[in-house]
């Protein structure tokens, strides 16, 4: 088994793979705003946050922008945790009652 596990490793490593990774949509209390996470990596390994608005009730009236820029981290794991804080902030706390 540990066999298997070292060379899926080495092969996922090997393989080009996608360079941005989103979290779930994250609603606020009314439901009409939500927000989500977005890592994506440069060119220099690090990894770069993002914090992604979307508004509307259905799929025809959804409108997509960026709300802000959580700043630059050296691993994926870090750089997520801290947008999707961002995102669950925004979203319960922030904008918790908002619809516009």
């Amino acid at each position: 088994m540990r066999l298997i596990t070292v060379l899926s490793r080495a092969l996922y490593r090997l393989l080009p793979h996608d360079t941005c990774t989103s979290g779930d949509w994250i609603a606020n209390h009314t439901g009409y705003l939500s927000f989500r996470a977005e890592v994506r990596e440069d060119e220099n390994g690090r990894f770069h946050t993002l914090v992604c608005k979307r508004t509307g009730y259905t799929v025809l009236t959804f409108s997509y922008g960026k709300v802000m820029d959580c700043g630059t981290y050296n691993t994926f794991r870090h750089a997520m945790s801290v947008a999707h804080h961002q995102a669950c902030q925004l979203a319960h706390l922030r904008y918790a009652w908002d619809i516009a």
